[in-house]
């Protein structure tokens, strides 16, 4: 079977005190798909709108910006503060959130609204109407999570738990339907808040979705989002509605806000001041209900996970974003089942104690946790206890701070069979036999990635060509106008690491200007064409580098095993 490769990068981006992640999935150079996590600071806001202005130049030219999937953790300033900046001239297919009562909406407003780097109007308009404050700034449709598909206690395995499933052959797919959303949300039941939402329906006309979360979005057949809701009512919720009640002198129906009744609150701007002045002192701000997201490849056969510190192979590479929830609530089965193969962890609420359960994590390996937070943040981010009881788990974990300071970027490229037999591969009715044999992912995808100075479309290990039985050798097969030609070169398999052990000491005197020792003792036979070979491996060093990791990365995980 043929390889297809998916690219995905992505970055935790600067954003001090708050948190704005993102990142893009591609294949064969142009199908794009992008996604948002999050977009907001109370500290580093400037550094952050430069980010958010890099991001854009990515999915869109100046006038319009596309992004697929904008995901809201939940409602705290620091997490949605500049949701304004990023929607302007941006399209949004689908964005996704919690859905918070009204009352829980206005406790979170009195918590947030004391910086200066939020701007009042909009915080307020966004939390009085969450749904039309995204569907009036280009977002096409908006997907409440609203709890969890449970039973018995549990919630609910997602259904399919590899995503959408079908042959991966994309052959008789438009390229631009390679990564259409799928959405894999059961519809939650609306009793449970039907009063805004027959509000919402009447609005908005059927752009609003309440969905159940442990269930999934997938972009098109290679990549799932999985969304689980950690539900966290304030504690001294009844004691704010009772404040409400007195300061506002509202009847609540039931007990309840509804709606409506808040947006008339914000006209009575001095009763709002005067309850600003008196929250911090009677009610402890706490994180609200938010939303817990894995993501990673699907169907595919591994991926290979790039940080700036290592490159691995793996079965499967998860990243799993936190937001501001508390592990010591808990995740579904479908996220503790994965857990082992998350290999990027972003530590929940800045690396508060609070929020952090180091047991929940028991199972990971080769992980890198990401503690995003703004370097003068008067909270104590991250707690020391949390950053050490990371540490002492090095090296199978990577601490790596996150701050208006500080980018973290990594990629993901995961390798998807596609419907290609042996022969599409490598020739099998010539002399030489192939038995393993590769063709490079990035070649197929990207045809000038070394298409510019190649023919070779394929490597193989078979019996050689003159069909002796004992002698394997390494085929280097060429193609010209689709077919294979008679120029491929065979050569013996230990001549073949002779000449990627002679590679690589050319690399390295390019840089040091001497050759290692080996047994091969290299020789400048043609000095004056020296200065024309270095100029050619600057040129190309990226894909001589990537190469040069892969390498590395075998020959380390070569060195687990005995040689008899």
């Amino acid at each position: 079977m043929q390889k297809r490769m998916i690219i995905s990068d992505w970055n935790f981006y600067k954003a001090g005190q708050g948190c704005f992640y993102g990142g893009q999935i591609t294949s064969r150079g142009s199908q794009q798909f992008s996604m948002i996590y999050d977009c907001g600071s109370t500290q580093g806001t400037a550094i952050l709108k430069k980010e958010i202005s890099e991001f854009k130049k990515l999915i869109g030219s100046e006038k319009q910006h596309n992004l697929d999937l904008l995901i809201i953790s939940h409602f705290d300033a620091d997490h949605v503060n500049q949701l304004d900046y990023l929607l302007t001239n941006c399209k949004v297919k689908v964005a996704v959130l919690p859905y918070l009562f009204p009352i829980e909406r206005l406790y979170l407003y009195f918590a947030n609204g004391y910086d200066d780097t939020t701007d009042d109007d909009l915080y307020s308009g966004f939390i009085q109407d969450p749904a039309g404050f995204l569907l009036q700034r280009g977002v096409d449709q908006v997907i409440f999570i609203t709890g969890n598909g449970e039973v018995d206690g549990l919630v609910n395995n997602n259904p399919n738990p590899n995503g959408p499933q079908g042959s991966p052959d994309t052959s008789e797919i438009k390229n631009n339907q390679l990564f259409d959303l799928k959405i894999g949300l059961d519809d939650q039941d609306a009793r449970l808040f039907y009063q805004e939402q027959a509000m919402i329906d009447a609005k908005y006309s059927g752009k609003v979705k309440f969905k159940k979360g442990g269930g999934d979005i997938c972009a098109g057949l290679y990549w799932q989002f999985y969304f689980y809701q950690i539900r966290q009512e304030p504690t001294d919720i009844a004691a704010f509605r009772a404040q409400i009640k007195h300061t506002f002198e509202i009847e609540l129906e039931n007990g309840y806000i509804e709606g409506e009744d808040l947006k008339k609150i914000f006209k009575y701007q001095d009763r709002v001041d005067q309850l600003k002045k008196v929250f911090k002192r009677y009610f402890k701000e706490t994180n609200s209900t938010g939303i817990v997201v894995m993501h990673g490849p699907i169907n595919h056969s591994f991926a290979l996970l790039s940080t700036p510190r290592e490159q691995d192979y793996f079965p499967d590479c998860y990243t799993l974003l936190t937001g501001d929830t508390n592990m010591k609530k808990g995740w579904s089965r479908f996220i503790n089942d994965r857990i082992i193969q998350t290999h990027i962890v972003q530590v929940p609420h800045h690396g508060s104690k609070v929020n952090w359960e180091r047991s929940k994590l028991d199972d990971l390996e080769n992980t890198t946790l990401i503690m995003n937070y703004g370097t003068k943040n008067t909270y104590g981010h991250p707690n020391s206890d949390v950053r050490n009881e990371i540490l002492l788990e090095s090296p199978h974990w990577q601490a790596i701070d996150n701050t208006e300071l500080s980018r973290f970027k990594y990629r993901v490229v995961s390798y998807i069979e596609a419907s290609k037999t042996f022969k599409d591969i490598a020739p099998m009715h010539l002399t030489h036999k192939p038995v393993i044999a590769t063709v490079d992912a990035r070649t197929l995808d990207d045809p000038e990635h070394d298409g510019s100075w190649t023919d070779v479309r394929s490597l193989s290990i078979g019996k050689a060509q003159w069909d002796d039985p004992d002698v394997f050798s390494v085929k280097i097969w060429r193609s010209v106008d689709g077919r294979w030609t008679r120029q491929s070169e065979e050569v013996p398999l230990h001549r073949a690491l002779d000449l990627a052990i002679l590679v690589i000491d050319a690399l390295i005197e390019e840089r040091s200007g001497t050759f290692m020792g080996h047994h091969l003792h290299p020789v400048i036979v043609a000095p004056n064409s020296l200065e024309e070979l270095h100029e050619f491996i600057r040129d190309n060093r990226g894909i001589l580098t990537e190469r040069i990791i892969e390498i590395n990365s075998l020959i380390r995980e070569y060195g687990k095993y005995p040689v008899l």
